[in-house]
């Protein structure tokens, strides 16, 4: 995909959501460089509109699947929340965590 298709897409995907993220439905803040806003005003970096895949990385998808608009904390939350729980998955499949009930947990 060309970077003029790819900007057209971003761009269309911001406005089919009306500016808002996906997951939390604030207004995010788009066109600028997060480089930029982490090192001048971090204040605004958890607004920023960020690309997140709904299949997240781990699945070891050869295609990361559809796209939504979100903002750079549901984002990153949505990153921390896939990590711990593959980490969990990884554990139990090692029989380091009881996959069952076996603990009597109701």
């Amino acid at each position: 995909m060309t970077q003029k298709k790819k900007t057209k897409r971003v761009t269309n995907l911001y406005l089919q959501q009306n500016g808002k993220c996906y997951w939390c439905d604030e207004v995010m803040i788009a066109g600028l460089d997060v480089d930029m806003v982490r090192t001048q005003q971090p204040e605004l970096l958890n607004r920023l509109f960020t690309i997140d895949h709904i299949n997240d990385r781990h699945n070891n998808l050869t295609r990361l699947g559809p796209v939504v608009g979100a903002c750079h904390q549901c984002n990153q939350r949505r990153e921390q929340l896939s990590t711990a729980l593959k980490l969990v998955q990884d554990k139990m499949k090692q029989g380091m965590i009881p996959s069952d009930n076996s603990l009597g947990y109701k």
